[in-house]
């Protein structure tokens, strides 16, 4: 069990990583450019989302992938299109992304649009969303997902996690809004999970499941000249930490 790939990649779409230069320089990696695109913001139109699939695919698509701010997130579904067996989406979010589908991609629908599109997609299990993300759920899809609003992991909620997995694969995706602002600043509401708490998680996924990628999104984003604002380098070191932790947890348990 473990990572299938442990191979790391930075998307760039928003120049996010470019002031996280520990986290850069201690792991070697791949960078792949996508700021070019136009329309991507949230709500990617069919031509930029088949360009970003384009430039993807000139990469390894599987291993950990780091996505930016979660205005971008629906591209783990291009990421979850590659996954050739059944899977399990684990999703660590603390907002369910499961809005209705419209014509476009959005960052508050991948996860719908997935369920709807592909067929190795058994079920998907969401950690962190507001009690109330269960009244939101479709009717048609909610054989399909299990949802764990409390984001206190302890022992219990991991096995209870685990026991719903249905599939020897899984797919890991983390949007750091589940987390605490102590761990995480980024640009939508928070919850309140721990690092500690995740951790935990992650660790007891990648010892008993075979992981078939994992990615992570939720930086602070970084606009114009206010790459030197305090605020804003308070938010880089902060997620810096916690992406350096992710990763030294996620390669040292697969190693």
């Amino acid at each position: 069990m473990g990572l299938t790939n442990r191979d790391i990649t930075f998307l760039n779409f928003d120049d996010t990583y470019d002031s996280q230069s520990r986290l850069l320089q201690d792991y070697r990696h791949q960078w792949i450019n996508l700021n070019d695109i136009q329309h991507t913001n949230l709500f990617c139109e069919e031509q930029s989302l088949r360009h970003i699939q384009q430039r993807l695919h000139q990469y390894v698509n599987t291993g950990i992938h780091f996505i930016g701010s979660g205005n971008y997130h629906y591209v783990s579904y291009l990421l979850l299109s590659e996954l050739q067996s059944p899977f399990t989406l684990i999703l660590l979010d603390h907002h369910t992304d499961m809005l209705k589908e419209t014509s476009l991609m959005t960052c508050g629908s991948w996860v719908a649009d997935a369920l709807a599109k592909l067929n190795h997609l058994q079920q998907v299990i969401i950690v962190g969303p507001d009690e109330s993300a269960r009244e939101q759920l479709d009717p048609r899809l909610r054989n399909r997902v299990s949802l764990y609003p409390n984001e206190r992991i302890t022992p219990e909620r991991i096995n209870a996690i685990m026991a719903n997995i249905p599939s020897e694969h899984i797919y890991i995706s983390l949007d750091k809004d589940v987390m605490d602002q102590t761990y995480a600043a980024t640009n939508w509401d928070q919850g309140k999970m721990t690092m500690t708490g995740l951790l935990a998680l992650l660790t007891s996924l990648v010892k008993n499941y075979n992981v078939s990628g994992f990615d992570v999104c939720g930086e602070w984003p970084i606009l114009g000249g206010e790459v030197f604002h305090p605020k804003t380098q308070k938010a880089v070191r902060k997620n810096e930490e916690t992406n350096r932790g992710i990763l030294q947890a996620l390669l040292k348990t697969s190693s």
